[in-house]
């Protein structure tokens, strides 16, 4: 078994460990994931109001995580850039009248 961990970030998706079990058939692959009690009763709640099940909406919220991943990476790189070099006092007062919304 294959074991990965998914952390994409502050409130996203967090997944403790997931074992991938070499199950597959036809194009899906079964996949084991540990999550805690309450997260559990959380995702089958919504479930049974969604009208679907545990592995369809695993699936969904993994493509969705993944789909915000490069935007995470993005705003991670902007953190890590503005933290080296921090905005100096004036830097942007050029613009201050593009920033007012005109009603």
């Amino acid at each position: 078994m294959a074991e990965a961990r998914l952390m994409l970030g502050a409130g996203a998706l967090l997944w403790d460990t997931v074992s991938v079990a070499m199950a597959d058939t036809d194009d899906m692959r079964t996949v084991r994931v540990t999550i805690d009690e309450r997260l559990a009763q959380r995702v089958d709640k919504a479930v049974r109001r969604l009208g679907t099940t545990r592995s369809a909406f695993t699936r969904d919220a993994l493509e969705q995580a993944l789909t915000r991943l490069p935007t995470i990476e993005k705003e991670e790189r902007h953190r890590r850039g503005y933290a080296r070099h921090p905005v100096a006092p004036g830097e942007f007062d050029g613009w201050t009248r593009e920033q007012a919304w005109s009603e």
